[in-house]
């Protein structure tokens, strides 16, 4: 039991990092490269219709994500047992990768589509680019603190 409950809070934990890891990259991105990978806004204004508010409630749910999709990297990496370094941060950075594909996919074919924000509404090769890094950080950074800290 308190073997699970280590696992439990530990990919939380790691998800929660992850996601801000994540964030972090992308706002770098979108400062510097991009203007419209700000996926904090991006996620907020789709939920909310406008831009006012959105990088807060896009933040919160983003975070909240992260830790959820921690828990389910944390028990993968279970099953395959690879909660211990390097072996974790391999293959966080593998689901990293198939996760990013995934999401970049619905990003920039379903997502952009219906936005209700005209600047989120064009999403480029390089969008999609950058989500993809993002989300192969969100899987090193969720492979690294599951491979550190007590499962």
């Amino acid at each position: 039991m308190e073997t699970t409950l280590a696992l439990i809070l530990s990919s939380l934990l790691a998800g929660f990092l992850g996601a801000a890891a994540m964030d972090f990259f992308l706002l770098l991105a979108s400062k510097d490269t991009h203007p419209h990978v700000d996926m904090t806004e991006a996620l907020g204004s789709l939920i909310t219709g406008k831009l006012e508010g959105a990088n807060v409630i896009g933040r919160f749910i983003h975070l909240a994500s992260g830790a959820a999709f921690g828990l389910a990297y944390g028990l993968i990496m279970v099953a395959a047992q690879a909660t211990t370094l390097p072996y974790s941060i391999f293959l966080g950075l593998g689901l990293g990768l198939f996760h990013g594909i995934f999401t970049s996919y619905c990003l920039m074919f379903v997502v952009a589509e219906r936005h209700p924000i005209e600047k989120y509404r064009n999403a480029t090769f390089q969008t999609g680019a950058l989500h993809l890094i993002g989300h192969i950080v969100y899987g090193g950074v969720v492979g690294l603190v599951v491979g550190i800290l007590p499962s």
